[in-house]
């Protein structure tokens, strides 16, 4: 992963100097014959890149906007937010394509949450229409996550404040990081230790924060939710690429003066996290920033 993010952000280069132009032919290639980045599917580097075409042109895959080098629930989102920034602001997406050549976490939450991080960033700022739909599907995703990664209990000594759960500060790691294990003189690669709850559980409080505030949505998601069976691997992809695609869609046509900004910042958490659940405990980033909004639009801000 990291030799393959090396060698992109040399390619990356001058693709990324700026926001692409979308010329009357259809074609967007810069004069030295890199693909810039352009709204939907392209045929070839000559007609433009989306966000996902450029990341398998980076990694020397075939082209396509599906690579298997990167967690096909962060691809979706990737496509979308591509497609839903306008051409004035699409360029300053292009320095974190090289962060997604190689990103495929093998957690068994991964796609549940990504969509409770953008379902988290989208509630608050979406219409009441899609903030329903997004309520409903923050609920069957926290059940799936509860299902995939329980909830860890609380090691803090500090008490909770008054009608408040405490949250997670940070996704850092809690104590030394574990070193990598010795086999037959080699060093292999370490086992995620229990760090990877804590970016979890900011994942949840996140969800959890949304939901706190759009509470009619809540309200109505629980009663169209009560005596449905809980969610299952057959109906979670389904479940979690729908969410995606509702609240991206949300945050893009929210009456907000930043949208662009917004799944840019998006996306920016979302590699973050996914970037903390594939790392081993012994090369994990001590104490990550906080997020600075909902910490679905966020994992955001560092």
């Amino acid at each position: 992963m990291h030799e393959h993010s090396r060698h992109a952000r040399t390619v990356l280069g001058a693709a990324a100097g700026g926001p692409p132009s979308r010329s009357g032919t259809g074609f967007a290639a810069s004069p030295d014959g890199m693909p810039v980045l352009a709204r939907g599917k392209h045929r070839s580097p000559r007609q433009g890149a989306c966000f996902m075409e450029f990341a398998s042109y980076l990694a020397g895959e075939r082209w396509s906007d599906r690579p298997a080098c990167t967690d096909p629930a962060l691809a979706a989102l990737a496509r979308l937010v591509n497609d839903w920034t306008g051409d004035d602001a699409r360029g300053r997406l292009a320095p974190l394509i090289p962060s997604v050549v190689g990103l495929r976490p093998d957690h068994p939450a991964t796609g549940t949450l990504v969509a409770l991080c953008a379902a988290s960033a989208a509630l608050p700022i979406a219409s009441e229409s899609r903030q329903r739909v997004l309520a409903v599907g923050l609920l069957r995703c926290l059940d799936r996550l509860d299902q995939l990664a329980p909830a860890q209990p609380e090691r803090s000594e500090q008490p909770e404040r008054a009608g408040q759960p405490e949250r997670p500060e940070q996704f850092g790691r809690a104590g030394q990081p574990e070193r990598p294990e010795q086999v037959d003189g080699e060093t292999t690669r370490a086992e995620p230790n229990v760090d990877a709850s804590a970016a979890v559980a900011v994942v949840r409080a996140a969800a959890l924060s949304a939901l706190a505030d759009a509470p009619l949505a809540e309200r109505w998601a629980r009663r169209q939710l009560r005596g449905l069976r809980p969610p299952t691997a057959r109906t979670d992809t389904a479940t979690c690429d729908h969410l995606i695609g509702t609240a991206a869609a949300g945050i893009a046509e929210a009456c907000v003066s930043d949208p662009h900004a917004r799944m840019r910042d998006l996306l920016a958490g979302v590699i973050r996290l996914l970037g903390e659940l594939d790392r081993p405990s012994a090369e994990r980033a001590p104490a990550l920033p906080t997020p600075a909004r909902t910490a679905g639009s966020a994992l955001l801000r560092a």
